[in-house]
């Protein structure tokens, strides 16, 4: 949906080449807002609520354009900006605490 298209010569026919170009916009930082608008616009779609998840620092302008940005496992600028504009974090690296066995309900510390 937001991939570049891939540039090709002399057509789609069996003398067509691959030029290792590309053409259209990057879906690369600002060109992820751009293509995204696009496709909601060929669409005919106007979303009423937008969320985004990123781990990455290059989807910051995605990320300031939805309405509920989630930065999940970020790298350090992205963790930073996020903190900086209270956005919902997820970070799945860490597995959480497990109980310790005294915790157990209905269980003695004692044996």
């Amino acid at each position: 949906m937001l991939a570049v298209e891939l540039s090709v010569e002399n057509g789609v026919n069996e003398e067509a080449r691959y030029t290792g170009g590309s053409e259209g916009i990057f879906s690369y930082r600002g060109g992820k807002v751009l293509r995204l608008k696009q496709w909601l616009a060929e669409q005919q779609i106007t979303p009423s609520h937008t969320t985004f998840y990123s781990d990455s620092r290059n989807d910051l302008p995605l990320l300031q354009y939805v309405d509920c940005p989630v930065a999940v496992n970020p790298d350090p600028v992205l963790a930073e900006v996020a903190s900086v504009e209270g956005w919902r974090r997820l970070d799945w690296r860490t597995p959480p605490s497990a109980p310790s066995s005294n915790a157990l309900p209905g269980k003695s510390a004692h044996v």
